[in-house]
This record gives structure tokens, sequence and C-alpha cells, in this order.
């Protein structure tokens, strides 16, 4: 590793270092990475007025809000991990789904686009449009109802903390297990900084990061970020077609922030996300032939060649949103109000492919006829958009012994899908619809929680969450089959003559 740095009162922090960790484990891959990061000269000046006490100070405590409030971690009653931005990079952590590996009980998984998190063993991996998840997905504090093509706004971090258990009286919707939330860095008033970063790797792999703030004035600040990543299939086609398969990546995140603090009671706070992954998604191996064969998987060499078929998967996900936070100080109690918008469209196309490569694959695959050109695929479109309003009381951060939160959870979802499959076997076409164009969600909820502390040692916490969900589902579920051939004189089959018509083919 290579580090060089000069301070200059307007000159950048220029650092080049070779980073590895989780991405080196589950690719090979090994990154590239130069980034640039600025400030201004009084921040530098007051870190170097800083006392040492001061800065041990400053590294022994860690402020958390996972209980929706500032505190010390070593003051919470419950189970929570927190990382700082810092610390992501520091463990080579680039996606939402690296975090499992740092965190015991907590797994985290990207199934086809959808992130799915498990705590202590509770979740949920269905991903239609009637499954909600266990353990609650926050961005920013906004929950989100179906993430995926959140790991593209997995930029510019603040902290990331986790909550274990039920959160339901702070949490809100579908926090059974417990909650992630990913904060982002807010803008700051009175303060120029931001950061550039440029990677490259194998598999064509190039990253693009960066963020501005942006003082207007003493009371309004803006702040700009993005990321822009591309890499190559991490699939290998052996077959004759030479397809780009799964897991390529084209991928944009972009988020605009504005706050606006015009005194010391109200802060209004205006935030804006965007993420959009393209690329061809995520497949998986398919071992149905090998397995036919009596093959035992574990002897195949690399799991990643593969022979393909028909077309190069085609995955292309936008979801964005829109997010106000107002809090009015009024002494002793704090009024909070979050409202958001997200809309989340999911559209993607693939045909798996034929087997895993393994000696005499091709041989097993010759009476396949038209095994290679098949253009058989499913489909699967959804178009998600929710608004959420909820209004808080909560005590003043500094209160003594009794500390509390009280508030009314609105959330309305609308969302279509469509999910299809098509293809041959042999003179027979095949497939199956699953369409709801209306599926509807309202939820209300009240709650409060409450935290007497009768000394340092011993405390009593008391939740209530009251919530009426309704979900309203419209559309048509059905199953296609019909044989395009024609009866045989000669053998008297009445689909033994004319098998040439295929509809699984290129256009279907």
């Amino acid at each position: 590793m290579k580090r060089f740095n000069r301070d200059f009162n307007d000159m950048p922090t220029i650092t080049t270092s070779v980073c590895t960790g989780h991405l080196m484990k589950l690719f090979g891959h090994c990154i590239l990475a130069s980034s640039i990061i600025f400030g201004a000269a009084s921040a530098i000046a007051q870190e170097v007025e800083k006392t040492e006490e001061e800065k041990e100070a400053d590294l022994e405590r860690i402020v958390v809000t996972v209980e929706r409030r500032s505190q010390d971690i070593q003051d919470l009653g419950g189970t929570a991990f927190a990382f700082s931005g810092e610390d992501l990079k520091a463990q080579g952590i680039q996606d939402i789904t690296d975090i499992s590996e740092s965190i015991p009980g907590l797994e985290i998984g990207n199934n086809q686009g959808n992130v799915e998190v498990w705590i202590r063993g509770i979740g949920s991996s269905n991903n239609t449009e009637l499954g909600d998840p266990a353990a609650a997905t926050h961005l920013d504090g906004v929950y989100i109802p179906r993430p995926s093509g959140i790991g593209s706004a997995f930029f510019d971090i603040s902290r990331v903390e986790v909550n274990v258990g039920p959160q339901g009286t702070l949490r809100g919707r579908n926090a059974t297990a417990g909650s992630v939330n990913i904060i982002p860095w807010r803008p700051a008033i009175g303060q120029w900084n931001g950061s550039a970063e440029v990677e490259f790797g194998n598999y064509n792999h190039r990253t693009i990061t960066g963020a501005l703030n942006i003082p207007v004035n003493d009371v309004l600040a803006f702040r700009v970020a993005g990321i822009k990543t591309d890499h190559d299939s991490y699939y290998n086609d052996v077959g004759p077609l030479d397809l780009e398969l799964a897991e390529a990546a084209d991928n944009l995140g972009l988020r605009f922030q504005a706050l606006y603090e015009p005194n010391d009671d109200l802060s209004i706070y205006l935030s804006y996300d965007f993420a959009r992954e393209q690329g061809t998604g995520y497949t998986g191996t398919n071992y149905a032939l090998p397995l036919g064969l009596g093959i035992d998987p574990d002897t195949i060499e690399d799991p990643r060649d593969v022979v393909g078929r028909g077309f190069s998967p085609i995955q292309d996900t936008i979801h964005d949103g829109f997010k106000i936070e107002i809090t009015y100080d009024l002494g002793d109690v704090k009024l909070e109000y979050n409202g958001s918008y997200r809309d989340l469209i999911y559209d993607y196309q693939a045909a798996t492919p034929l087997s895993p490569d393994f000696p005499g694959v091709f041989d097993a695959l010759a009476p396949l006829d038209q095994a290679l050109d098949d253009f058989s695929r499913f489909q699967f479109l959804t178009d998600s958009e929710s608004i959420i309003h909820e209004l808080r009381l909560l005590s003043d951060d500094d209160a003594s012994r009794l500390t509390y939160t009280a508030g009314i959870f609105l959330f309305d979802e609308r969302q279509q899908t469509f999910l299809a499959s098509a293809g041959d076997r042999g003179g027979f076409f095949q497939g199956a619809e699953f369409n709801q164009p209306n599926t509807d969600t309202d939820s209300f909820s009240i709650y409060g929680d409450a935290t007497y502390e009768f000394s340092a040692d011993t405390r009593l916490t008391l939740g209530l969450r009251y919530t009426k969900d309704t979900k309203t589902r419209q559309g048509v579920n059905a199953r296609y089959a019909f044989a395009l051939g024609g009866f045989d004189v000669n053998t008297g089959n009445p689909f033994g003559c004319c098998m040439g018509a295929r509809v699984g083919t290129e256009g279907f």
C-alpha cells in the first residue's frame, strides 16, 4: 500500500491503495483505488487545535440513533451494531450484502436483485407482491418495502446501524427480527468538503464515486453525491454462442440533499435519491444436466464456466425516492414529521444456462436438438409506489430519567406485478402467466415507547403498537400448453408430424 499525504489549506489529500477484502474472497477481485478527499482550511485548523484528551474521547464515544435519538452506544439497553463510513472502507465493505460477514446473526443476500435481510434466523424470502420483509430495511430512516436496487444507494455513507430484536415500537412496520438503517452523510452548514474516488479491477471493473458539500450561507447547505459502477459478467460462456451471462453490471446512483436550519429550534431536510441497475441479473448455475447423468456437482471444476443458450439476460431496475424531514424543538419535547415517496420498477428477462462445463458436456447436449438456440425465457416485471407519513413526539435527547417517543405511521403502497414464462418442449409450447395489475396495501399504526432509568444499572422499557393492515389483490393466474405438431399417417401418432415450428426462437 502506498499513501502520500500533504496538508495545505487549499490542496487535496491524495491516497492510492490496493484493496482486497470481501470481493477478493467472493470473486477473486483485486481493485486498485485512487481517492481525493478535501475539506475547508478551518476544519483542518480545528482538528489541530484539539487536545489529545479530546481526540481520545472522540474515538471512545460512539453515537448512534438506533432508538431514534442520539445516544452513546454504551447507554443502549438492547443489542445493536454500528459501522461508520470509514469502518466500512477499512473492512473492504462496498455493498450492503457484505455487512453480514462482520455481524454475527445477520445475513443479507441478493436474490435476483432483491435484498433479503435475516436477523437471528428470522427473515422472509417471499419477494412477491404479497410478501413483506420480517427484518426492515431503511434508507436514511425511510422504510423501504421493496429493497430491490437499494445496493446502488450504498455510497457516501456516514454509518450503518443494525438493530437486533423486535423494533415495532421504534422502527415501525415489519421489523419483527430487527432493522438495518443505511444513513448517508447529510449536508454540513458552513463547511466546504468533498471526496472523489476511482477504482479499477479485474472483470473490467470500473467505479467512480464522488461527493460535494456546498454551504450557501449560515442556514442553508446542499450535498451532491454519486456513484457509477461497471463490470463484466462473473460467468464465462464456454459454448459457441459466446454470450454475456449473469452478474454483469452497469449501475448508477445519485443523491441530492438540502438542509435548512434558520434557528436552533427548526430543521428542514430534503433528499432525493436515484438508483438504476442495468446488466444481466442473477440466474445462477443450472445443475439439472449433470445431476441427471449422475455427476457429483462437487467434481465440477468451475461452476461459473457454463454453456449459454438463447440470449443474454436483461435486467433494468429503477429505484428512486423523495424524503422530507421537519424537526421542531418545543423545549422539553421535539416534534418530528417524516414524509416520503418511493417508486421501484424492476424488469428482468432471463434464460438459464444449459449446464456447467464438465467433460463430455457437448456430447450430452447433442441429443437435445436445437438446445443452444432455445429462446424460451421468464420475465419478472413489477412496479411499486409507496407513500409514508409519520408524525412523532419525542423527549429531548438530554432528558434525565424518562425518555419516550410516540407517533402515528401511515403507509400506502400500490403495486403492479407481471411474472411469466414461455418455452418449447419438443412440439409443445408451455407458458405460465401471473398478472396482478392491482395489489394495494394500506397500513395505519399508533405506537409508543418509554424508558425510565431507576439507576445507572437499572431501567424499565415499555412499548405498545397497534397496526391495521389492509391488502387487496386483483389479477389473473393462468397456465398454457398446446401442441404445434400434426397427424403422422405413417405411425398414427397424432402429434408425430410437422414439429418444425418453434415458438421459443429469437424475436419470440
